[in-house]
């Protein structure tokens, strides 16, 4: 079994320049999934692609990549951000909306063939850290730290749930 396979650029030579950050992967029988950011060359310091593949025979094969977001999401406050069970795929990251961190939600209910437009399910005017997702069949539970670094140690932490796939 060849298991060196390049997700982010395909079969061949790497590009020189792109930096990815973050790789996260999961499966559900043959179905994998994986998820992870790119850094471009000459790009500003947070702003970062969020790309997705999918693999329906177990890894042996993979299809093209999907950049689901580019812009202001930060690398290093994310954890566990990929949950799938059957047909639904749920992503969910940190972005940097100027004035605001926002939970964004990517959802999938076709296998990874397409995304719905990203639902924001929580904005707030401090940090998001501790970013994680996880499920059991059609529940989606989502927590997080709402991090108030300038008000001396305040943090909150916050469960989202869905009983209905995200819906």
């Amino acid at each position: 079994t060849n298991w060196i396979f390049n997700l982010s650029e395909g079969v061949g030579e790497a590009s020189t320049g792109l930096n990815d950050y973050q790789p996260e992967i999961a499966a559900d029988g043959n179905n994998v999934h994986t998820i992870w950011l790119t850094h471009a060359p000459g790009a500003d310091y947070n702003t970062y692609q969020l790309n997705y593949r999918h693999s329906a025979n177990n890894g042996e094969t993979w299809g093209g990549k999907i950049k689901l977001q580019e812009g202001l999401l930060d690398p290093n406050r994310v954890f566990n951000r990929i949950f799938v069970s059957g047909n639904y795929v749920h992503i969910v990251v940190s972005w940097n909306a100027g004035t605001a961190e926002e939970l964004r939600y990517f959802r999938s209910t076709n296998g990874g063939a397409s995304f719905e437009t990203p639902q924001v399910l929580y904005s707030t005017s401090y940090d998001l850290f501790n970013l994680h997702i996880a499920g059991d069949g059609s529940k989606v539970r989502i927590s997080f730290t709402d991090d108030c670094w300038y008000c001396g140690t305040k943090k909150w932490f916050r469960l989202l749930k869905s009983d209905d796939n995200g819906s």
